[in-house]
């Protein structure tokens, strides 16, 4: 594993923040956590590859608050796969003014 920075998906909507850090602390110095607003996912950047090597091997498939836990590396985008802005939306014509009514 080469990166600190992984995703952690499948949480528990009742996981706060500073309880995932201190149960990931077991493996490394913990940079940061943050849990998506939807709560279903997290990102964490532990101090180096080998501690976050040891949150994946020791958390992926484990159970925690009644959820089955996956833990991928943060993998950095691919070169070439720019988003590409979105395609340009037709415009509509202008209809032509109404005549006033004599």
């Amino acid at each position: 594993m080469e990166s600190n920075k992984l995703v952690m998906g499948n949480l528990s909507v009742n996981l706060l923040e500073q309880d995932l850090r201190n149960i990931l602390s077991k493996y490394g110095s913990v940079l940061s956590v943050e849990i998506s607003s939807d709560r279903d996912q997290g990102f964490v950047e532990m101090y180096s590859p080998e501690s976050a090597q040891a949150v994946r091997t020791a958390m992926n498939g484990s159970l925690l608050h009644g959820r089955i836990l996956t833990v991928e590396e943060v993998r950095p985008p691919r070169e070439g796969t720019k988003k590409k802005p979105g395609t340009r939306r037709a415009t509509r014509k202008k209809r032509p003014a109404a005549e006033p009514l004599e």
